[in-house]
């Protein structure tokens, strides 16, 4: 349950490219009753940012390295306060895809002495990675798989000019599947080696963000294990 406390999150852009610079702009208002006491924010980042700066109205922030995580110690928040935080991010050179990402910051506090939390609406924006950077973690998964299927149609083929030396009418078959077997072994190789732009992850939707067409979206997440969830889902999501 929230208690009347709101939790906004906002970018300031919709797609950001490796390199780019993003600022989350999150406010938490307590339009409850009463004073809320411990209050903490947290907002895990996706290692594909790194994190430039974090700034609030109120309170101390704090960067955990290893982990990502923003964590903006706040204390307490009277009726009808509110605090702004800032986060400033920057594309990082990790990100070989290009999809929608998702991000959930979360408010934990205590009102009348019961600890509670509350989450914000899940962002999502596009992330646009280098198509050659894309190409290149495909080449290896791809050029291994067009090997082992190109050899099973060179057995076929094989086979089936065995079999015509020994009279099988079904010969012409089994070269001709043989063949069918190459193709589709050089055809992915073809595309990711000399068309990179078109060998691109397939589009997936990230829970949460169901309707997403590259635009900006804002989903309300009731829970904080969805929340947490999120916040380490990245799926792909081609721009329209």
């Amino acid at each position: 349950m929230g208690y009347g406390i709101e939790v906004t999150l906002s970018a300031d852009s919709d797609a950001a490219k490796v390199g780019d610079t993003v600022t989350f702009t999150i406010t938490a208002t307590n339009n409850s009753e009463g004073q809320v006491e411990e209050v903490v924010l947290t907002n895990p980042m996706l290692t594909y940012f790194d994190i430039i700066e974090t700034t609030t109205t109120k309170g101390s922030a704090s960067i955990d390295a290893s982990t990502n995580i923003v964590t903006v110690t706040i204390g307490a928040l009277g009726t009808g306060e509110a605090v702004t935080i800032t986060i400033l991010a920057r594309v990082n050179d990790t990100a070989t895809f290009i999809g929608e990402v998702p991000t959930t910051a979360t408010l934990a506090f205590k009102l009348d002495g019961i600890s509670s939390s509350v989450s914000s609406n899940t962002l999502c924006f596009l992330i646009e990675g280098n198509p050659a950077e894309i190409a290149s973690s495909l080449s290896a998964p791809v050029s291994i798989g067009s090997i082992l299927i190109g050899m099973i149609g060179v057995l076929i083929c094989g086979y089936g000019f065995w079999a015509r030396t020994r009279e099988n009418d079904r010969w012409r078959v089994y070269v001709t599947i043989g063949i069918v077997v190459l193709l589709l072994a050089v055809t992915p190789f073809l595309l990711v080696e000399y068309l990179p732009t078109l060998a691109r992850p397939q589009p997936a939707i990230p829970p949460g963000c169901e309707g997403a067409t590259g635009s900006l979206l804002q989903c309300q997440i009731t829970d904080l294990k969805s929340a947490n969830e999120l916040s380490v889902f990245l799926p792909p999501m081609k721009r329209g």
